[in-house]
This record gives structure tokens, C-alpha cells and sequence, in this order.
């Protein structure tokens, strides 16, 4: 991964759990979280469900990681999608 999209991601990721976990899910409250503008989080995902699916991704993948899986259910416990969620979460659940 090259240096600058890893210091992006780094200020993301992040930035973007924090804000899934306090129902705070726009881009433009991932975006002001992270510091970064609104275009370049369209630039790396497509959509928010892309950008909560990495999320996922990363907590069953990277051991680094884990704690977002907590906070990343919390977030869709209290939301209307929370078939999709399941999904999501058995997709990367390993």
C-alpha cells in the first residue's frame, strides 16, 4: 500500500468507526471526524456500506483490529439494517 493512502486510511478508518458507534454515519460526519473533505472518502469507497464493510473486514481480520467488532454491531443493533449487518459480519466472522 503506498504512503499516502495508508496515512489516509489511518485517519479514516478510524474516524469512521467512531462516528458508525455514535449513529453519526453521514460522510460529511466521517469526513469532519476524520479531517479530511467529503471527496476523499468517495475517493477510496464508493458508497458508506463500503466503507462499514472494510470496517468490518478489518476487525476480523487484523489483530490490531478486534475492538472494532464490538463497536461496529453496536452501531447497526440500533439500526434498521440489521439483517444486512448480519450479513456483513458472517461474511468476515472467521
Amino acid at each position: 500500500m503506498n504512503p499516502k493512502r495508508q496515512a489516509t486510511l489511518a485517519l479514516l478508518i478510524p474516524a469512521a468507526v467512531k462516528c458508525f458507534a455514535e449513529g453519526l454515519d453521514t460522510v460529511r460526519h466521517i469526513s469532519k471526524e476524520a479531517g479530511l473533505p467529503p471527496a476523499t472518502i468517495h475517493y477510496y469507497f464508493k458508497t458508506k456500506d463500503e466503507l462499514y464493510e472494510h470496517c468490518v473486514k478489518l476487525a476480523h481480520t487484523d489483530p490490531t483490529r478486534r475492538d472494532y467488532a464490538k463497536i461496529l454491531v453496536r452501531y447497526y443493533t440500533d439500526s434498521d439494517d440489521l439483517r444486512n449487518a448480519q450479513d456483513v459480519l458472517a461474511r468476515y466472522h472467521g
